[in-house]
């Protein structure tokens, strides 16, 4: 189970085990991505949100969501866009929340595309952003990261 924790706003946010989250995306076929990327994007807006910072409170986890469901309908570039846009999401909460070694969007961005069409690239890419995040939902929470 997902630990869960509480932000400044009142929000919550769910420290997320990479294992979990692999078992549940090979028994629902994948489906659970799609749940977890929306996920992840909500709570980065209540980290926003908590910490005073509008860019974030002002992110749409529904457009985010949208962008990767039909964005292979046009060659991937609104995927690709919103990957890297949440990369830069989680290193802003991560910076906001003092920690020093932030997620790098353009590696993160990097392991979906090209190296992404490979199993291992794309497996990592969900591992670094669920520990990133849960270090942005952490160090959020007033926990020491």
């Amino acid at each position: 189970m997902a630990q869960t924790v509480q932000l400044g706003s009142g929000g919550k946010g769910k420290i997320r085990s990479f294992w979990a989250g692999l078992g549940l995306n090979i028994i629902t076929l994948g489906i659970y991505y799609y749940y977890w990327y929306f996920q992840i994007n909500d709570e980065l807006k209540e980290i926003g949100r908590s910490s005073g910072d509008q860019e974030l409170a002002e992110s749409s986890p529904i457009n985010s969501l949208m962008a990767i469901l039909f964005g292979g309908f046009l060659l991937a570039i609104p995927t690709l866009i919103s990957v890297y846009r949440t990369g830069k999401r989680v290193k802003r909460a991560e910076r906001l929340g003092g920690v020093k070694d932030c997620l790098h969007p353009t590696f993160a961005f990097l392991l979906v595309f090209p190296f992404g069409i490979l199993i291992i690239p794309a497996l990592y890419h969900y591992a670094y952003m669920t520990k990133h995040q849960n270090r942005a939902l952490m160090a959020a929470s007033g926990a020491r990261v």
